[in-house]
Protein backbone atom coordinates (compact mmCIF):
# COMPACT_ATOMS: atom_id res chain seq x y z
CA UNK A 1 0.00 0.00 0.00
CA UNK A 2 1.56 3.26 -1.12
CA UNK A 3 1.87 6.09 1.43
CA UNK A 4 1.37 9.43 1.12
CA UNK A 5 3.44 11.83 3.17
CA UNK A 6 3.21 15.34 3.44
CA UNK A 7 5.81 18.39 3.47
CA UNK A 8 5.42 21.55 4.60
CA UNK A 9 4.63 24.79 2.75
CA UNK A 10 7.90 25.97 3.23
CA UNK A 11 10.96 24.44 5.39
CA UNK A 12 14.50 25.33 6.82
CA UNK A 13 17.47 26.12 4.78
CA UNK A 14 19.29 22.87 6.72
CA UNK A 15 16.17 20.79 5.55
CA UNK A 16 16.33 22.42 1.79
CA UNK A 17 20.13 20.73 2.00
CA UNK A 18 19.27 17.37 3.13
CA UNK A 19 16.54 17.01 0.02
CA UNK A 20 19.06 18.19 -2.41
CA UNK A 21 22.18 16.02 -1.18
CA UNK A 22 20.36 13.15 0.02
CA UNK A 23 16.87 13.25 -1.11
CA UNK A 24 15.08 13.76 2.40
CA UNK A 25 12.30 14.81 2.03
CA UNK A 26 11.34 18.44 4.12
CA UNK A 27 9.27 17.82 7.24
CA UNK A 28 7.63 20.26 9.78
CA UNK A 29 10.50 22.69 11.20
CA UNK A 30 9.56 21.80 14.83
CA UNK A 31 9.45 18.62 13.92
CA UNK A 32 12.93 18.30 12.61
CA UNK A 33 14.77 20.68 15.00
CA UNK A 34 13.64 17.86 18.11
CA UNK A 35 16.03 15.83 16.18
CA UNK A 36 18.41 17.43 13.88
CA UNK A 37 20.55 15.87 11.57
CA UNK A 38 24.01 16.43 13.36
CA UNK A 39 26.20 16.10 9.68
CA UNK A 40 24.89 18.41 6.97
CA UNK A 41 26.89 19.51 4.08
CA UNK A 42 25.85 22.63 1.85
CA UNK A 43 25.08 21.65 -1.60
CA UNK A 44 26.95 23.97 -4.01
CA UNK A 45 23.57 23.37 -6.66
CA UNK A 46 21.69 25.10 -3.15
CA UNK A 47 24.29 27.79 -3.06
CA UNK A 48 24.08 28.51 -7.41
CA UNK A 49 20.17 27.98 -7.20
CA UNK A 50 19.82 30.62 -4.29
CA UNK A 51 22.20 32.96 -6.23
CA UNK A 52 20.07 32.67 -9.85
CA UNK A 53 16.77 33.15 -7.71
CA UNK A 54 15.78 29.87 -8.57
CA UNK A 55 15.45 29.58 -5.06
CA UNK A 56 14.37 32.42 -2.92
CA UNK A 57 15.09 32.27 0.59
CA UNK A 58 13.70 34.41 3.92
CA UNK A 59 14.74 35.18 7.00
CA UNK A 60 14.96 37.04 10.23
CA UNK A 61 18.14 39.71 10.03
CA UNK A 62 20.04 40.24 13.34
CA UNK A 63 22.81 42.54 13.81
CA UNK A 64 25.57 39.96 14.32
CA UNK A 65 29.76 39.92 15.89
CA UNK A 66 32.62 37.94 15.99
CA UNK A 67 35.62 38.82 18.75
CA UNK A 68 39.41 38.62 18.02
CA UNK A 69 39.64 35.73 20.04
CA UNK A 70 38.04 33.66 17.78
CA UNK A 71 40.07 32.77 14.65
CA UNK A 72 37.35 31.47 12.51
CA UNK A 73 36.38 32.66 9.22
CA UNK A 74 33.55 31.43 8.63
CA UNK A 75 29.89 32.27 9.63
CA UNK A 76 30.19 29.71 12.88
CA UNK A 77 32.27 32.29 14.62
CA UNK A 78 29.94 35.41 14.47
CA UNK A 79 27.10 35.06 16.64
CA UNK A 80 23.39 37.39 17.23
CA UNK A 81 24.17 40.85 19.11
CA UNK A 82 20.57 42.26 19.11
CA UNK A 83 16.75 41.65 18.67
CA UNK A 84 16.03 41.22 15.08
CA UNK A 85 16.30 44.14 12.76
CA UNK A 86 13.73 42.86 10.33
CA UNK A 87 12.11 40.14 10.41
CA UNK A 88 11.00 37.35 7.75
CA UNK A 89 12.48 39.23 4.75
CA UNK A 90 13.83 38.05 1.61
CA UNK A 91 17.59 37.07 1.22
CA UNK A 92 19.03 39.35 -1.59
CA UNK A 93 20.59 36.82 -4.17
CA UNK A 94 23.84 38.09 -4.43
CA UNK A 95 24.39 37.93 -0.46
CA UNK A 96 24.53 33.90 -1.05
CA UNK A 97 27.91 32.83 -0.58
CA UNK A 98 29.22 28.83 0.45
CA UNK A 99 31.95 30.18 3.17
CA UNK A 100 29.64 32.62 4.82
CA UNK A 101 26.39 29.56 5.57
CA UNK A 102 26.10 27.97 8.49
CA UNK A 103 23.96 25.11 6.75
CA UNK A 104 23.66 23.31 10.39
CA UNK A 105 21.74 26.34 11.89
CA UNK A 106 19.99 27.42 8.72
CA UNK A 107 22.09 30.75 8.89
CA UNK A 108 23.87 33.43 6.66
CA UNK A 109 26.53 36.28 7.36
CA UNK A 110 26.24 39.42 5.32
CA UNK A 111 28.56 41.96 5.09
CA UNK A 112 27.65 45.40 6.55
CA UNK A 113 28.66 47.14 3.65
CA UNK A 114 26.46 44.71 1.52
CA UNK A 115 23.36 44.25 3.66
CA UNK A 116 23.26 48.50 4.55
CA UNK A 117 23.26 48.78 0.54
CA UNK A 118 20.53 46.44 0.36
CA UNK A 119 18.53 46.71 2.77
CA UNK A 120 19.22 50.30 4.05
CA UNK A 121 20.41 49.78 6.99
CA UNK A 122 23.53 51.72 9.45
CA UNK A 123 26.28 48.91 9.98
CA UNK A 124 26.92 48.09 13.29
CA UNK A 125 30.18 50.45 14.75
CA UNK A 126 32.64 47.88 16.47
CA UNK A 127 33.98 50.64 18.14
CA UNK A 128 30.72 51.57 19.94
CA UNK A 129 30.28 48.01 20.54
CA UNK A 130 33.69 47.46 22.28
CA UNK A 131 32.81 50.17 24.35
CA UNK A 132 29.74 49.41 25.54
CA UNK A 133 29.20 45.65 25.14
CA UNK A 134 31.92 44.38 27.88
CA UNK A 135 32.99 44.95 31.17
CA UNK A 136 36.50 46.22 30.96
CA UNK A 137 38.09 43.31 32.59
CA UNK A 138 36.05 41.01 29.83
CA UNK A 139 36.65 43.36 27.02
CA UNK A 140 38.15 41.84 23.92
CA UNK A 141 41.01 43.20 22.07
CA UNK A 142 38.98 43.75 19.10
CA UNK A 143 35.23 43.12 17.58
CA UNK A 144 34.19 42.57 13.70
CA UNK A 145 30.67 42.85 12.99
CA UNK A 146 28.21 41.66 10.50
CA UNK A 147 24.69 40.79 9.75
CA UNK A 148 23.28 37.72 10.74
CA UNK A 149 20.02 35.97 8.95
CA UNK A 150 18.62 33.33 10.91
CA UNK A 151 15.86 30.51 11.21
CA UNK A 152 16.21 30.77 6.62
CA UNK A 153 13.28 28.97 5.13
CA UNK A 154 12.94 28.54 1.53
CA UNK A 155 9.81 27.23 -0.34
CA UNK A 156 9.26 23.31 -0.90
CA UNK A 157 7.74 24.07 -4.25
CA UNK A 158 10.89 26.05 -5.74
CA UNK A 159 12.69 22.92 -4.13
CA UNK A 160 10.59 20.08 -6.09
CA UNK A 161 11.39 22.69 -9.04
CA UNK A 162 15.08 21.35 -9.22
CA UNK A 163 14.31 17.99 -8.08
CA UNK A 164 11.44 16.45 -8.48
CA UNK A 165 9.97 15.10 -5.36
CA UNK A 166 8.52 10.92 -5.23
CA UNK A 167 4.85 10.44 -6.59
CA UNK A 168 3.71 9.47 -3.11
CA UNK A 169 4.14 13.01 -1.72
CA UNK A 170 1.40 15.39 -1.00
CA UNK A 171 2.69 19.05 -1.07
CA UNK A 172 0.67 21.27 1.66
CA UNK A 173 -0.55 24.33 0.52
CA UNK A 174 -1.27 27.37 2.42
CA UNK A 175 -4.98 27.67 2.69
CA UNK A 176 -6.75 30.59 0.57
CA UNK A 177 -8.20 32.35 3.40
CA UNK A 178 -5.15 33.47 4.11
CA UNK A 179 -4.34 31.39 7.12
CA UNK A 180 -1.68 33.06 9.76
CA UNK A 181 1.18 31.07 11.01
CA UNK A 182 1.03 28.67 13.23
CA UNK A 183 3.12 30.64 15.75
CA UNK A 184 2.52 34.95 16.42
CA UNK A 185 6.68 35.35 17.07
CA UNK A 186 5.75 38.88 16.92
CA UNK A 187 3.57 38.69 20.08
CA UNK A 188 5.99 36.41 21.99
CA UNK A 189 8.98 39.07 21.25
CA UNK A 190 6.43 41.61 22.45
CA UNK A 191 5.72 39.59 25.52
CA UNK A 192 9.44 39.01 26.58
CA UNK A 193 10.00 42.55 25.91
CA UNK A 194 7.22 43.39 28.50
CA UNK A 195 8.55 41.03 30.94
CA UNK A 196 11.74 42.16 30.83
CA UNK A 197 10.31 45.46 31.29
CA UNK A 198 8.20 45.08 34.34
CA UNK A 199 9.26 41.72 35.61
CA UNK A 200 12.49 41.02 34.77
CA UNK A 201 13.35 37.68 32.67
CA UNK A 202 14.51 33.99 34.89
CA UNK A 203 17.83 34.20 35.46
CA UNK A 204 18.29 30.92 33.37
CA UNK A 205 17.09 30.26 30.09
CA UNK A 206 15.58 27.44 31.08
CA UNK A 207 13.70 28.96 33.13
CA UNK A 208 12.65 31.15 30.70
CA UNK A 209 11.67 28.30 28.14
CA UNK A 210 9.51 27.11 31.02
CA UNK A 211 7.73 30.33 31.80
CA UNK A 212 7.37 31.10 27.72
CA UNK A 213 6.00 27.70 26.92
CA UNK A 214 2.87 27.79 29.57
CA UNK A 215 2.65 31.75 27.71
CA UNK A 216 2.66 29.81 24.65
CA UNK A 217 -0.01 27.35 25.75
CA UNK A 218 -2.14 29.85 27.48
CA UNK A 219 -2.05 31.94 24.63
CA UNK A 220 -1.67 30.13 21.62
CA UNK A 221 -3.38 26.95 23.17
CA UNK A 222 -0.33 25.49 21.32
CA UNK A 223 3.14 24.36 22.79
CA UNK A 224 6.24 25.10 20.21
CA UNK A 225 9.02 22.36 21.21
CA UNK A 226 11.56 22.84 23.74
CA UNK A 227 14.49 23.05 20.75
CA UNK A 228 12.42 25.64 19.03
CA UNK A 229 11.74 28.19 22.33
CA UNK A 230 15.23 27.67 22.89
CA UNK A 231 16.40 28.51 19.57
CA UNK A 232 13.80 31.67 20.07
CA UNK A 233 15.72 32.73 23.55
CA UNK A 234 19.03 31.64 23.38
CA UNK A 235 20.16 35.17 21.52
CA UNK A 236 18.92 36.58 24.58
CA UNK A 237 21.32 34.37 27.66
CA UNK A 238 24.03 34.58 25.07
CA UNK A 239 24.46 38.11 24.70
CA UNK A 240 27.28 39.13 26.12
CA UNK A 241 26.15 41.99 28.68
CA UNK A 242 23.67 39.43 29.87
CA UNK A 243 24.65 38.40 33.39
CA UNK A 244 23.91 34.49 34.50
CA UNK A 245 24.10 33.56 37.60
Amino acid sequence: MDVQFKVPERCLLVQAALYISESKLPISDAAYLSAPDHLVTCPKELIRALREKLIVARGNLFEAFRTSEIDIDTALAFRPFKWPVIENVEIDAELWSEPWVDIMHSTLIGKNADISRCYKIAPLDSDFLLEHAWDEDEKPVAVETAFMFADITVATAELFQLLSPPPDTIVEQKSKGGRPAKYDWQGFWTELVVRADLDDLPDTQAGCVRVMASWCLEKWDNEPTDSLLREKIAPIYNHPRKKIN
